[in-house]
């Protein structure tokens, strides 16, 4: 790796063209009589068992708890705390029917 971000570009782009001009694309169009690839397909499946693993539920769970979750609960908490809090927590007496000057009927 380079210290020069833009030394640094330029290594990651031509590695990537690199890897589409003599792998992925030859890979890709080398059909058969069916209209595939079955090394391209092949390819494909090992990338996506390869990755697979790295995607569970758990981590996107996580991912969303870190995301949106924790993030909501701290401005709550602040917004709790620079408000006058109890003024606008105390519940409204219940009205019972006895009281009520409609019927519900």
């Amino acid at each position: 790796t380079f210290t020069d971000q833009a030394q640094q570009d330029k290594l990651d782009a031509a590695t990537i063209y690199s890897m589409l001009e003599n792998e992925i694309v030859p890979l890709y169009f080398e059909k058969n009589s069916k209209g595939y690839s079955p090394k391209w397909i092949q390819y494909i499946k090992g990338s996506i068992g390869h990755i697979a693993p790295h995607f569970t539920m758990t981590r996107m769970i996580n991912d969303y708890i870190d995301r949106f979750y924790n993030p909501e609960k701290k401005r709550s908490t602040a917004l709790k705390a620079s408000m006058s809090y109890r003024s606008i927590s105390r519940r409204p007496t219940p009205i019972s029917p006895e009281r009520s000057s409609t019927s519900l009927l």
